[in-house]
């Protein structure tokens, strides 16, 4: 079939493709081509400023030709340079386009006395996604008026509001994100940068009669000086929230989650705050995915012994300190994990000095994919404190996983290990702290052999006689420079199986 014999529908999808740039000279190649090249150059109308648009406005009113249909076809508008809300109260551009369905505004300003002007703002039934950049004027962003925005989109399903300086935040009460629900019905995805004010306890007692928002599925939020009490608010008020994502927690040292049961996605990102593995499991019993990035996570010391499976599928952990017990009790509770991604990742637990060997048991695990970037052990939290790692790492699998009822900690699989790879970190930290400086590298297996057989060789003079020990890892070392790590002890990290893996 020649080029200009292709059908309608398949050159509209074709010229989504290609540049606007390019877009004129297609629409000259041929009559068939015009059309549906011109109708994707109106579809998304990118500008620099509001005068801009209201000339596209008037060119758009004032055409005789109705092809094509421009009050139908634009559905995107993106303007990239700053604008006021004067210039948003006198746009055409509702009126013009009444199938616009997505507006991207580069940066809007109002003062505190442009609040009247926010009831002169255009109505748009048709808008169902909103970006919106807002600047600070005198370090202050009004919360009134960019809700009194919002309420004249009254069909908006995602909004994405941010400050144009991440310094300066929207400060929401619990009546005015009440309030901004009640304007916006429809919300789906709500992706905002701002502060919560604080939460008097004697609203605390009516928080499980609040008005659900059971559209909303999906909550982005990026947050500074907020209540904890906010997360028990968000378990009542969206009962279907499915994805918590990039949830930026400040000033908490250890956030609780109430009980979201059809939470399936969950991404903390936070400053130096204690996440408790168990509370999160127990109160989101549907989530596939977690994802915590800067923080502590435990388990807590009181949890049952006896926990309630769980379908985590997913674990990304990055800059995140934990004991290694926290991932035997993965493996014994998540036994649905395929994924985990461990990066920055600082792992320790108390061990005997006798043996010098830490034990990281997932034999539960059947992992699709393993991810190890630059991921630290250490023998207890005094080494971690003195930056003194091992640096002796073995990836091992079982042979024949049978599981058992018993706790991973305790002998939970019948069955023998077989060693997949031996890995050695380098000693790159001694002078530079930083964890990008780490070089790993994969021993051979007639390496690996031998620090097996070195490091109980080890152990035993050990006991015996400490000095024979210091001269036999002496004359290890002139043989084989890396083994004097040895008497720093190592790691074992075993899976149940590991079909693909990577180690950085």
């Amino acid at each position: 079939m020649p080029e200009s014999d292709l059908p309608f529908e398949i050159l509209s999808h074709i010229a989504i493709y290609v540049l606007n740039d390019d877009k004129p000279a297609c629409m000259m190649t041929c009559k068939r081509w015009k059309i549906p090249f011109q109708e994707s150059v109106w579809k998304t109308i990118e500008i620099d400023s509001f005068e801009k648009l209201e000339e596209i406005c008037t060119i758009a009113n004032n055409s005789t030709s109705r092809l094509p249909p421009y009050d139908l076809t634009t559905e995107i508008i993106r303007i990239h340079r700053p604008c006021n809300i004067r210039e948003l109260q006198k746009t055409q551009a509702f009126r013009t386009f009444q199938n616009l369905k997505h507006l991207d505004i580069g940066a809007i300003s109002y003062e505190l006395a442009d609040f009247g002007f926010t009831r002169y703002v255009p109505d748009s039934t048709s808008l169902v996604s909103l970006k919106l950049k807002i600047k600070a004027i005198d370090g202050i962003i009004s919360t009134p008026i960019t809700i009194g925005i919002l309420g004249h989109m009254p069909n908006l399903q995602k909004i994405d509001i941010y400050p144009e300086l991440s310094i300066y935040k929207i400060q929401f009460k619990l009546h005015q994100f009440n309030h901004l629900h009640t304007l916006l019905p429809k919300l789906t995805a709500i992706k905002l940068s701002l502060s919560f004010h604080w939460i008097h306890p004697k609203a605390v007692p009516s928080i499980p009669q609040t008005d659900p928002a059971p559209s909303v599925t999906t909550l982005d939020l990026e947050i500074i000086d907020w209540d904890h009490i906010w997360l028990y608010y968000f378990s009542f008020k969206y009962p279907n929230l499915r994805n918590l994502l990039s949830f930026d927690i400040k000033n908490i040292v250890t956030p609780k989650l109430s009980h979201c049961p059809r939470l399936v996605d969950l991404e903390i990102k936070c400053c130096g705050v204690s996440i408790a593995l168990d509370n999160v499991l127990d109160n989101c019993t549907a989530l596939r995915r977690l994802s915590f990035c800067n923080g502590l996570l435990y388990i807590n010391p009181e949890t049952n012994e006896r926990p309630i499976q769980h379908g985590l599928r997913t674990l990304e952990l990055d800059t995140v300190t934990t004991k290694s017990f926290v991932f035997n009790y993965i493996s014994s509770r998540c036994r649905d994990l395929e994924y985990m991604a461990l990066i920055q990742t600082q792992i320790y637990e108390s061990v005997s000095e006798k043996t010098k060997g830490l034990h990281i048991n997932m034999s539960y695990t059947n992992f699709k994919k393993l991810y190890l970037d630059h991921v630290l052990f250490y023998l207890s939290d005094d080494f971690m404190n003195m930056n003194i790692t091992i640096k002796l790492v073995l990836l091992s699998q079982l042979t024949d996983p049978r599981k058992t009822n018993k706790d991973p900690e305790h002998g939970n699989v019948e069955s023998f290990a077989t060693h997949i790879a031996w890995f050695h970190l380098s000693d790159a930290l001694k002078n530079n702290t930083s964890l990008n400086s780490l070089d790993i590298t994969q021993l051979s297996e007639e390496d690996g052999y031998d620090i097996t057989r070195q490091f109980l060789d080890f152990q035993l003079k050990r006991n015996y006689n400490s000095q024979e020990a210091k001269t036999f890892i002496r004359e290890q070392t002139s043989v084989h420079p890396w083994k004097k790590d040895i008497c720093e002890g190592c790691v074992e990290f075993t899976c149940g199986r590991i079909n693909e893996y990577r180690i950085l």
